[in-house]
Parts: C-alpha cells; structure tokens; sequence
C-alpha cells in the first residue's frame, strides 16, 4: 500500500494511527520507514480536481 499524505504530518517510524473519513473508520495501521507527502505537481493536480468539483457541484 502506498500513501500519501496531502499536508506533511508529524509522524515517528512505528507510530499507529487511523485511517478515517468523516465517521467512518478504514483501518488502524502502523507507521512505515518513510513518510510521503505530495510533490508540488501532485497537489497542483488536486487542487485543480477540487476546484472543478466544486465548479461542477455549483452549475448542477
């Protein structure tokens, strides 16, 4: 499984946590190695998919 955190977290190697959206939960895991966060041109690429979401949600 390959994650990537949207904002950079402040996580230790072995740390647990929960995987949540809104109420529901995914799961409880433990931290890998490495952490990885989003590159530049990866959250310009979400950031443009949430702008036409919403764009999209308002003309409906």
């Amino acid at each position: 499984l390959v994650m990537k955190f949207i904002k950079p977290m402040v996580i230790e190697s072995g740390q647990r946590f929960t995987l949540r959206d809104g109420m529901a939960t995914f799961g409880t895991e433990c931290s890998p190695r490495s952490i990885l966060t989003l590159n530049d041109l990866e959250r310009e690429i979400r950031e443009q998919r949430t702008k036409e979401g919403k764009r999209k949600a308002a003309e409906v």
